[in-house]
């Protein structure tokens, strides 16, 4: 059996586990609360095996900037692969901002909806306030909440601009910020140039073709730089905080 026969196998077979494991949480005699922390343990565990089937090599930079206990934030990251999900998983005990449209996709949003996902509803403005309340109480709830900000993948050549209304959600809660910037640096063994449009990033290509292409690598090196974090508190705009936030994040990424 080949190797990406191999990882097929594997990937099918921890991807039934973690639906199965995901199901019995469900339902579960859980409060919503319980249940939602459960599921993004659940996540995190899962997280770690599927790197490793892939031969996903992660490395932290400033690993003392994250957090050593839970506590409730917003995480705010860029966005270039469906493996920022795992990468970021494997890290900590996290639930993720995600689009109602990803909810109705078929395989990925049931993968979402298995992690526990807040769901928003991008295109309609009068749901907004709504939502902003929705992760703004998780947050309190104690969860650590990953926003990608630009709202969609992109090719890789850069951070794009950031859409500032969900970072209402940290300024209500009163939490800290915690800004990450990822960025995928080797594929079997070759350096990856920012800009080479390299099929590891998710923009603009069908979901099973990018899937195809991840498991036909042999390893892939992946790169979290940690950055400072913006206590609560001393942002009070969330125009102001996005810019703060892009400027650091794009600066690390170019890095």
């Amino acid at each position: 059996m080949t190797s990406a026969a191999l990882k097929i196998l594997g990937a099918v077979l921890i991807g039934f586990a973690y639906f199965i494991s995901s199901l019995m949480i469900a339902i579960g005699s859980f409060t919503g609360k319980s249940r939602r922390r459960r599921l993004s343990r659940n996540v995190s565990f899962f997280a770690r095996f599927a790197l490793r089937l892939l031969v996903v090599r992660v490395r932290v930079r400033s690993r003392s900037r994250l957090p050593k206990a839970p506590a409730g934030r917003l995480i705010v990251s860029n966005h270039l692969s469906s493996l920022d999900i795992l990468v970021l998983a494997s890290l900590m005990p996290v639930v993720f901002i995600t689009s109602v449209e990803l909810r109705r996709s078929g395989l990925p949003g049931l993968f979402a909806l298995a992690a526990g996902s807040l769901f928003v509803e991008r295109q309609r403005a009068i749901a907004l306030r709504g939502e902003i309340t929705t992760i703004s109480r998780a947050i309190t709830q104690g969860f650590s909440v990953v926003l990608f900000p630009e709202g969609t993948s992109s090719d890789g050549s850069g951070v794009q601009p950031f859409k500032n209304a969900l970072f209402d959600a940290a300024i209500r809660a009163g939490a800290e910020v915690l800004p990450l910037c990822i960025r995928y640096s080797k594929a079997n063994g070759k350096k990856i140039t920012i800009g080479d449009g390299h099929a590891v990033f998710y923009h603009g290509i069908p979901f099973l073709r990018h899937v195809r292409t991840i498991l036909a690598l042999q390893t892939l090196e992946a790169e979290v730089a940690v950055l400072e974090r913006i206590p609560a508190g001393t942002v009070g705009s969330r125009k102001k905080m996005a810019s703060l936030l892009h400027k650091a994040i794009s600066e690390a990424y170019h890095r």
